[in-house]
This record gives structure tokens, sequence and C-alpha cells, in this order.
């Protein structure tokens, strides 16, 4: 399953993997403003963790043209994606684009389990999408399913943020910080040195709540300064427990 160019609005297109998923990514973003990006200052510096095709960094580009976007993406496929997406909006000024995952500790071969008829599912824990097939049998039959699900494993490198920053944003103000990895939520803000945290304004996460890892951000959050706010997801299936979480320091 290659890249195709697909209309997703009027006046809109972008090269996808998957259209189902880029659809709805599209959709979520900039329709029904779930990813609404805080107060930021005219140029901000932006850090997309899990940045897939670039819909988020054309996001940001839009309401920020002036805006300086770190984007970690491990997925060879999406990465490229990625790329044109960014040439064909006129976005690629401002963008570095890492081709690697976050996580608590570097890890030279991590395994990506790579769905190209979703990408943005891809993930390090595939133990966690068992669910999720489940009730996508149920609700659009076993078919799509298997297609959608259909999966690759890719070795993939794993940095630490922190590591990152050191020469990519060695000073300044890290005004927001994304995260949607799947899974690795808390792997990645692990990988984030206590001195680095003071730098970041405000966070926006998507978190699975499975075994108490929502509560565990939260807290993780509040203890490092922050006002935190959880909802579902929207057009997210219930029982799959996504919650979009929203961090801003306390002033």
């Amino acid at each position: 399953m290659g890249l195709r160019l697909m209309e997703l609005a009027e006046g809109f297109s972008c090269w996808v993997t998957g259209e189902l998923e880029a659809a709805f990514i599209y959709t979520e973003i900039f329709e029904d403003g779930t990813y609404e990006l805080p107060d930021l200052p005219r140029a901000p510096f932006v850090v997309d963790v899990g940045a897939n095709i670039g819909l988020y960094c054309l996001w940001v580009k839009r309401c920020h043209p002036d805006a300086r976007v770190l984007a970690f993406e491990p997925a060879p496929g999406n990465v490229q994606a990625l790329h044109r997406n960014l040439r064909l909006h006129g976005a690629v000024g401002g963008v570095t684009v890492h081709q690697c995952g976050l996580g608590a500790e570097p890890v030279e071969r991590a395994r990506l389990t790579y769905y190209p008829g979703m990408s943005g599912n891809s993930t390090l824990h595939p133990e966690e999408k068992v669910l999720h097939r489940r009730l996508m049998e149920e609700r659009l039959g076993k078919a799509e399913a298997a297609e959608l699900f259909a999966a690759e494993e890719i070795p993939v490198r794993v940095e630490r943020l922190s590591d990152v920053l050191r020469e990519a944003r060695p000073q300044g103000a890290i005004d927001l910080l994304k995260v949607d990895v799947e899974g690795a939520e808390a792997e990645v803000l692990a990988g984030i040195d206590a001195a680095d945290w003071p730098r970041i304004g405000a966070l926006q996460l998507e978190v699975a709540d499975l075994g108490g890892r929502l509560a565990g951000v939260e807290g993780l959050l509040r203890g490092h300064g922050y006002a935190v706010e959880s909802a579902p997801v929207p057009r997210i299936w219930e029982e799959l427990k996504f919650w979009y979480v929203t961090a801003s320091r306390l002033r």
C-alpha cells in the first residue's frame, strides 16, 4: 500500500497511506478543533511527537506561519508522506523532522508495528490494539478490520527528548509539546530531564486510560507545575478509553 494524494476537504489535499484514517484525523484537527492551540507567541517553538503524515504540523503552521516545529515520526512511510505534505502546503520552512521514536531511554533497534492502512495507530505496544481490532471486526466487519490491521514490523530508533533538545533547542522556551504515540506517552515524558520541564509552557496529549495510565500522566504533569484538564476524545469508541489531556504551566 503506497502513498496517494487525497482531497480531504475542498481546497485541501494531502498524501496519505490510509484514506479512512486521514479523513478522521483531518476532521479531528481542522474541523472539530480537538487540538485547539493554547495562547502562543507569534513564532512559537512546538514539539510534535508522533507526527504521522503531518496534519498536526500543518495545523500549527496554518495558525502560526512563523512557528518552528520539531517533529518526530519513526515510520519511514509516514516520514515520506510528512515531507511531501509539508512541501505540498508550502510549510517546509521552520519544520525539522527526526525519523525516530521517543522514549525513556535510547534504543538502537526497537520494533514498531506499522499499519499502512491506518498509520496513525502504528505502535511500539501492539498488545494494546487487541480491543481496537475486536471492536472494528464487530462494527465494520472482519474483512475491513483485517485490511486496516494488516501490519509490518519495522526496526526503528528511539531517542530521549532531552537528548535531542540539547542540540536542537539547548536554550529558550518550548512553547508547546504535543504527544500522540499510541501507548508510549509515559515513556516519552520519562525522557524529559528535570531541567527541561520548566521550559515547556503547555502540553497536548492523547492517552488511552489503560491500567490507570491517565491518572499517572495527570499526576506527573501536576507534579511538574501544570494545571491539567482531561476529556474523552470525540468520535472515538468509548470502550477504547482515549482521553485528550491538556496542560498549561501555572503562573
